[in-house]
C-alpha cells in the first residue's frame, strides 16, 4: 500500500495530535491531585507514540509532518510531566533543569537541521533506548508516593543516559556534516 508522503490527514499524524490533547488531560488530572489518573492518561499517550510509529511504518505513511510533530508531541509530554513533578516537589530543581535544558537542545538541534539543511532526524537506537528509560523513570515518578526516593535514582539514571544519548547524537551529526563538506570538497577538485 502507496500513500502521498505529503497528505497530512492520516492515522499517525491523527494519534500525535490527540496526544497533544491528553498532554492537556493529564496536567489537569496531575494538578487535581489525581496522579493516578495523570498517569493512565501518561500511559495512553505513550501507547498512541508507539502506535502511530507502528502505523506509520508499515503502512507507509511516514510523513515529513509526522516526523517534525512527533517528536514535538513527545517532548512537551515529557516537559510537561516533568513540570508537574517540579511543581508539586517530586522533582528537585537540579534534575528539572537538566531536563529543561536537554529538551531546549534537542528542540535547538532538531529546528536548526529542519531550518539550514531541510532535514528531519530520526532518533537512532541508542537514542530510543534513552527516550523508553525516561518514560520509565517518569512512570515511577507518577507512583512518587509508593516509590521515593528509587523514583529519583530512576530520574537520575534516565538523565544521564539522556545527555550520554546527546553527545553520541551531536558527535555522530558533526561527523556526518564534515565527511559531506569534505566530499563536496573533493568533489570541486
Amino acid at each position: 500500500m502507496t500513500i502521498n508522503k505529503n497528505k497530512i490527514v492520516n492515522v499517525p499524524n491523527f494519534l500525535t495530535l490527540l496526544r497533544f490533547l491528553m498532554i492537556g488531560v493529564m496536567v489537569w488530572f496531575f494538578l487535581n491531585s489525581h496522579p493516578i489518573y495523570a498517569m493512565y492518561v501518561y500511559m495512553g499517550a505513550v501507547f498512541t507514540d508507539l502506535l502511530d510509529g507502528v502505523i506509520a511504518r508499515k503502512f507507509n505513511m511516514v510523513t515529513n509532518l509526522g516526523k517534525l510533530i512527533d517528536p514535538l508531541a513527545d517532548k512537551f509530554l515529557q516537559f510537561a510531566a516533568v513540570f508537574c513533578f517540579f511543581w508539586i516537589g517530586y522533582l528537585p530543581i537540579i534534575p528539572f533543569i537538566l531536563i529543561v535544558l536537554n529538551e531546549i537542545l534537542m528542540v535547538y538541534g532538531a529546528s536548526f537541521m529542519f531550518l539550514k539543511k531541510h532535514t528531519v532526524m530520526s532518533a537512532n537506537l541508542f537514542g530510543k533506548i534513552a527516550a523508553g528509560l525516561f518514560y520509565a523513570a517518569i512512570l515511577t515518578t507518577f507512583l512518587h508516593e509508593y516509590t521515593a526516593p528509587f523514583d529519583l535514582y530512576a530520574m537520575y539514571l534516565s538523565i544521564a543516559i539522556i545527555y550520554a544519548s546527546l553527545i553520541q547524537y551531536w558527535y555522530i551529526t558533526v561527523g556526518k556534516r564534515r565527511r559531506d563538506e569534505d566530499e563536496d570538497a573533493e568533489a570541486e577538485h
